[in-house]
Parts: structure tokens; sequence; C-alpha cells
């Protein structure tokens, strides 16, 4: 599992992944709206080995990484650094 706070949320939300039981990445990504405490869990589809890893980069968009069963690390990054936004495709 991984956890990373939701600096724009204040201390209410954080972001969370972790490999699922089918081996592929689960993401729980705060509620667009500031109103409402949740999250909305999202299955990649991919398959991974070991944790997943999360960090935010030099623009505030969230970034996962994982090492897939290939052993080469993947990365998705947030399509913007807004709350809600969805990941992009993987990349190598």
């Amino acid at each position: 599992m991984a956890a990373l706070w939701a600096p724009e949320r204040g201390a209410r939300d954080a972001v969370l992944a972790h490999r699922g039981s089918r081996g592929r990445l689960v993401v729980s990504m705060p509620d667009r709206d500031k109103d409402v405490s949740g999250t909305h869990w999202h299955d990649s589809g991919d398959m991974f080995a070991h944790a997943p890893a999360m960090a935010y980069d030099a623009t505030g968009a969230l970034v996962v990484a994982v090492i897939g069963t290939d052993g080469r690390l993947r990365v998705r990054r947030q399509l913007s650094p807004t709350v809600g936004s969805p990941l992009g495709p993987w990349r190598p």
C-alpha cells in the first residue's frame, strides 16, 4: 500500500494505492467536490509485482510508479494537477 496526502484538500483526504487481489493497481482519488468527503476507487487493469509508489511531480500532478510483471518500470501520471483529474496511460 502507498499513501500520499492531498495537500489541496487540507488534512481531509489522501490518495491511496495498492496491489489488488488480482495483481492490478487500485487507486483511490479524492472527490472533486471539496464539500464531499470521500474517494473513488479505480482499477488500472494492468498487472504488476510488489507495492506501488506515489509522488507529486513539479506541476503538482500525481505520479504512480510500479514494477510490471516483466520487471520493467511503469508510470502513470495525472492528466492535470487538479483534484479529481484522472490518471493518464501507462508509460515505460
